[in-house]
């Protein structure tokens, strides 16, 4: 590792960074600037960040993944919160790919409408809480085939209320 002071500097204040929580390169990238660090010093302690796996986007990627599935986002929202952290599109491509139209999207979905549903209750014009329905979901970042098939499968359980 080298040793020269400027680049001790920018370690010790990467590492107080990632210390509270996880960031992307991207994030560290930025906070390590906005402390006027140089790029090429920047660069190193990245490269020094990765080797001693203080930093693994792929790994961050997937436990945000499981941060915003729990707030009962579609992939439309993962996609858009993770181009907001860094990521890289190709891993952000990766990641949404595997939960896009997954058993766990679905089951998202379907907590949010469960969620959403008293107040989509109070709708008593049958088109009007379908569309309010819609519109919710899609909010959400759920895609059309998602909020079909939730939306049925939610219509199937208020038959059988």
């Amino acid at each position: 590792m080298r040793t020269d002071p400027v680049f001790l500097s920018a370690m010790d204040a990467a590492v107080r960074l990632l210390a509270p929580r996880q960031h992307t390169e991207a994030e560290l990238r930025r906070k390590l600037a906005k402390r006027e660090f140089d790029g090429d010093i920047i660069d190193a302690v990245l490269a020094e960040c990765r080797e001693r796996q203080y930093v693994d986007d792929p790994a961050t990627a997937r436990f945000y993944l499981a941060e915003l599935i729990r707030k009962d986002y579609g992939v439309n929202r993962v996609r858009q919160a993770m181009r907001g952290k860094g990521f890289d599109d190709g891993l952000i491509e990766e990641v949404a790919g595997e939960y896009a139209g997954s058993e766990d999207e679905f089951a998202a979905a379907r907590k949010a409408l469960e969620k959403k549903r008293p107040a989509l209750e109070r709708e008593s014009n049958s088109r009007k809480r379908r569309e309010k329905t819609y519109r919710f979901l899609a909010g959400k970042g759920f895609t059309g085939e998602v909020i079909r098939d939730a939306m049925a499968d939610a219509e199937g359980d208020a038959d059988h209320h």
